[in-house]
Order: structure tokens, then C-alpha cells, then sequence
């Protein structure tokens, strides 16, 4: 179970924080949105803009890995990471709950919200179908190691019908306008605020993606009025469940201001 603190909701769109403590932070460097997904990881990085679609029929991860003493270590680890993602791609099920509760006055507020994802977790059978070049798709930075794969073994169920495209400045613009279906599919912006691992960071962010494409999915809402020696108070609960398929992050953007960490990501629900 993931618990999720704070959190910011406008409807059903949340936006999951976590502990702000401190990330990567290299200077960036230009790239389009036209050709971010042809370049080099170290650009991409340097960038602070990953571009993953598909590409000829595969799917475009990255993986990561913390540093690590030796370099086959690391290129282990960013396999997991990297065959975790697949696996959320084959199925994933998910509960988001939220409880928010006010006593008889302003100062008696209590808000809480967890989620709880579950997944085939027998990676290995994955690890074995992604490929890379040692050359361009490899890139050590300060706290986390960045591989980027092309896994042949499964494909998207339906079109994206997708162009990336950057705001002036860099900016992503499913930053500002959040789309809520990509073509076939169903869409979510995931976020999340630095971790002291940029890989966590990532899963974060990417995991709130997911629970934001639950919520959208089912969710149901309960209120409960109390009367309590004389004090009235009250509590809603939104409980969201679903199961999705096709789970797959189009874009990754570093905010290089702040080191946040935006997904966008799509999905199909099960």
C-alpha cells in the first residue's frame, strides 16, 4: 500500500506529493519535441524531456538505476526498473481512497489518501526481450544511471494517434492542458516532487499517473453526517478501483527549476 501525502484534488484529478528533499540537477540543453525521441539519452537528460513512443512496432522504456559499484550492476538494475514498466504495460489493478473529514470547526480537518497497486512482479521473463546500444542509449549523471530500451514483445492495442510537441520554453504542453483521452486510449499527467533518488522520483510520478487514470475510471462517493454531544461534522469518502491495460508513459519532463517530475502517461481500461 502506497500512502499518499499530501494531496490536491480538483474533482477527481489528483495530484499526489511526496518529501521534497533533493534530485539531479545538470544544466539543460535544447531539444525538440520533433526529434527528442531520436536523440541520445544523454541529450534527452540534458534536456530534461524523454519522448518514448513507439517506435517501429516496439516500445520505448527507460530504465533506471541508482549508482552502483560496477557498471553491469547498473545496467541490471535498469533492466528491473525498465521490466517493471512492462509489466504495468501487460496489467495492472488499482485502488485509490480518499477520506476527507471536518469536525464543527474549521480547525477539526482531517484528509488522507492512499493507493494500492498490484502487478505480475516475475520480471525476469521480461528482462530477456529488451535490447539497447551501449553507445547512444546509456547516460551516468549525478544519482541515477539512465538506460533507454525498445522491447519487441508486446505492443500498444489501438493508436495513440499522438504527436509530441513542445510550449515555448520547453515546457510540455499536456503540462498546462491535461488531456484525459489520447486517441484510443485514456490519458493522465502524473507528478510528483523530487525524491532523494531520481528513480524514485520517476516511479512516483508515474504511479500517480495511474491513479489519476483510475479515478477516472470508477470512483464512488460516500457522505456521512455525524451529530456528536451536540457538534456536527461530517466525512466524504471517494473510493476509485480499476484494472488497466496498456499501461505506457508517452513523455517524461524534468522541471529543472524545481526537479519535479511530470508522465504522461495512457492506458486502456481492463
Amino acid at each position: 500500500m502506497i500512502r499518499l501525502s499530501p494531496v490536491f484534488v480538483v474533482g477527481f484529478a489528483l495530484f499526489f506529493a511526496s518529501c521534497l528533499t533533493t534530485g539531479p540537477s545538470d544544466s539543460s540543453a535544447s531539444v525538440s519535441a520533433g526529434n527528442a525521441a531520436a536523440s541520445p539519452i544523454k541529450v534527452q537528460y540534458d534536456a530534461g524531456y524523454f519522448v518514448t513512443q513507439p517506435s517501429g512496432g516496439t516500445l520505448v522504456i527507460i530504465g533506471i538505476s541508482n549508482p552502483m559499484t560496477s557498471r553491469d550492476a547498473e545496467i541490471t538494475s535498469a533492466k528491473e526498473d525498465a521490466a517493471r514498466k512492462i509489466a504495468l504495460f501487460h496489467g495492472l489493478r488499482g485502488r485509490v481512497d480518499t477520506v476527507n473529514a471536518i469536525g464543527a470547526n474549521i480547525l477539526e480537518y482531517y484528509a488522507d489518501t492512499t493507493f494500492t497497486l498490484s502487478h505480475d512482479t516475475d520480471y525476469a521473463k521480461y528482462i530477456g526481450g529488451l535490447n539497447f546500444d551501449p553507445e547512444k542509449d546509456v547516460v551516468r549523471v549525478s544519482g541515477a544511471v539512465l538506460v533507454r530500451f525498445t522491447y519487441s514483445g508486446a505492443s500498444l492495442a489501438g493508436n495513440p494517434s499522438y504527436q509530441s510537441k513542445a510550449s515555448v520554453g520547453g515546457k510540455p504542453w499536456w503540462v498546462k492542458d491535461q488531456p484525459t483521452e489520447i486517441g484510443d486510449f485514456m490519458a493522465g499527467v502524473g507528478f510528483a516532487r523530487p525524491h532523494s533518488r531520481f528513480k524514485n522520483t520517476v516511479i512516483k510520478s508515474y504511479e500517480n499517473a495511474a491513479a489519476l487514470i483510475i479515478s477516472q475510471v470508477s470512483t464512488r462517493t460516500d457522505t456521512v453526517d455525524s451529530d456528536r454531544n451536540g457538534s456536527t461534522g461530517s466525512s466524504v469518502t471517494q473510493v476509485s478501483e480499476a484494472a488497466l491495460v496498456n499501461f505506457y508513459v508517452l513523455e517524461t519532463w524534468v522541471d529543472r527549476s524545481n526537479n519535479q517530475v511530470w508522465t504522461l502517461v495512457i492506458a486502456k481500461p481492463k
